[in-house]
């Protein structure tokens, strides 16, 4: 008996401390967002402000957990189809690394957030090093430094980034091949880089605007020495157990 009062009295002070610990905004709001406004933004200020617009929840919960789309499932349909306006600001948390811990307690407050994770059979790219050594320039930027700004481009055949680290490069491909990319390279540290490659639709519709620009295979192999190998395995995913739209602010 004394031993399990001892045991819930320790789990209590742990959860309490894991409570006090989570990070949170100073301030926030979350609106819907105007019906004609079109494609999403993501925007970390350097006096910690975050501005997330135009986002759906399953968008908000790939952000803040730094997963794709296809790894979350589960929860009501509405999660796929209505927006939303969010805007954070931190006194103290500055850069994407540090501002994800927020965004995670801030859809878990106002969207009741309550999920597990599971792992699912898929098909994924591993990234690797090539044949040859990766050709990346390290950055002298912290990983609380790399802000949303310093990565620009993706869907246009063009990525330019400064100071991120290969974790927000194989996110970047993930969302350009519609599949899973996994950081197997090793590399640690922030690298600037600039990619450019021909888009897979326009290379199956021979209507390549640039012959001078390869497939994104190619590229992601010629110009940053790396290599993206077909695999299949087990991939994490977050499975939605609850989700309700937020209350007014």
């Amino acid at each position: 008996m004394i031993l399990q009062t001892l045991m819930i009295a320790t789990f209590l002070t742990t959860a309490g401390q894991i409570h006090a610990q989570t990070p949170a905004f100073d301030v926030a709001t979350v609106k819907p967002s105007a019906p004609n406004d079109r494609g999403y933004t993501v925007y970390s200020s350097p006096s910690g402000q975050l501005t997330l617009a135009n986002m759906t929840l399953k968008d908000l919960i790939a952000f803040a957990w730094d997963v794709r789309d296809f790894q979350i499932s589960g929860g009501p349909g509405w999660i796929n189809s209505d927006h939303y306006d969010v805007v954070g600001k931190s006194e103290t948390a500055r850069g994407l690394f540090q501002l994800r811990p927020l965004v995670q307690s801030l859809l878990t407050e106002r969207f009741q957030l309550v999920f597990h994770k599971s792992s699912k059979e898929l098909s994924y790219y591993a990234l690797v090093i090539g044949k040859n050594e990766a050709n990346l320039y390290r950055s002298g930027l912290h990983p609380s430094q790399a802000l949303s700004p310093e990565m620009r481009g993706g869907g246009s055949g063009e990525l330019t980034a400064r100071g991120i680290p290969i974790s927000m490069l194989a996110a970047q491909l993930a969302t350009s091949l519609g599949r899973p990319v996994i950081d197997r390279t090793g590399l640690t540290g922030n690298f600037d880089l600039n990619l450019q490659w021909t888009q897979q639709e326009m290379l199956d519709a021979e209507q390549k605007s640039d012959p001078s620009r390869p497939s994104l295979f190619t590229a992601v192999q010629e110009q940053l020495g790396l290599k993206l190998e077909s695999q299949k395995g087990p991939v994490e995913v977050l499975v939605i157990d609850r989700a309700e739209r937020p209350s007014e602010n």
